[in-house]
């Protein structure tokens, strides 16, 4: 619905009276928008694209942690890890039953991809929840030799 009293586009007043089809003595101002209606028109500036990508394997693996799911598997899992390698993009998905089982699954992980790719983790990315940032896990990356980077919330 328009901001004017008469809910009529002014551009199709102007073509039907340009037609001759509507006899106006005066075009009607330009409608005002409202208050709302400016504020819904408005838009967030634009993120900036990150054009860095990674030159190797595993060289920064992003993270997140997924959940509650609103239904549980048949296994139970409630929750899910998901890392992305920035290089390939590759992802894998590790099922979890609590949210606390993300350190175990993390060192299997870990295991895992640097054994397959002759590699190490370079460089771990993830938000700031407690699972990322507890004591036992911050140790175990400088152990490793893994640099956290916390991202945005």
């Amino acid at each position: 619905m328009a901001c004017t009293p008469w809910n009529v586009n002014h551009s199709i007043l102007a073509l039907l009276n340009k037609k001759g089809q509507l006899h106006l003595t005066s075009l009607l101002p330009s409608p005002k928008l409202c208050d709302t209606c400016q504020l819904a028109k408005n838009h967030r500036l634009p993120y900036t694209r990150n054009e860095h990508k990674s030159s190797h394997m595993l060289d920064l693996i992003h993270c997140d942690i997924w959940g509650p799911s609103p239904m549980k598997s048949n296994l139970g899992h409630n929750y899910y890890v998901l890392f992305i390698d920035d290089y390939s993009r590759f992802t894998w998905l590790y099922p979890l039953k609590l949210k606390s089982d993300f350190y175990d699954t993390f060192i299997q992980f870990q295991t895992f991809v640097e054994n397959q790719y002759c590699s190490r983790i370079n460089f771990f990315q993830s938000d700031g929840d407690a699972e990322f940032t507890s004591n036992c896990f911050k140790t175990h990356l400088r152990t490793s030799g893994i640099h956290h980077q916390l991202s945005c919330p």
